[in-house]
């Protein structure tokens, strides 16, 4: 049986055994997340990242950068180059 047929694709037990694998490849702890939203929404938690903070976002990215900036509640500010 699959990881499709048991229908727990982001919390089942095969993404605990690969947490497991990663822990042990790279020495110290992993937890896996459902999509890079999540991901890039830890990662400015980790950077210690919250409110009233701005955070500068390259004016051509992807959407998800600036949900994950805001849902830390920190404000995300679109920013280019001056050529």
């Amino acid at each position: 049986m699959g990881v499709l047929d048991r229908e727990y694709l982001g919390m089942g037990a095969d993404v605990q055994q690969f947490e497991h694998a990663l822990e042990a490849f790279f020495g110290r702890p992993v937890v896996c997340v459902v999509n890079g939203t999540a991901a890039l929404h830890l990662a400015v938690q980790c950077c210690g990242i919250g409110p009233g903070d701005e955070v500068l976002v390259p004016s051509l990215t992807y959407v998800a950068s600036f949900q994950a900036i805001s849902a830390t509640g920190a404000k995300a500010v679109a920013c280019d180059i001056d050529a």
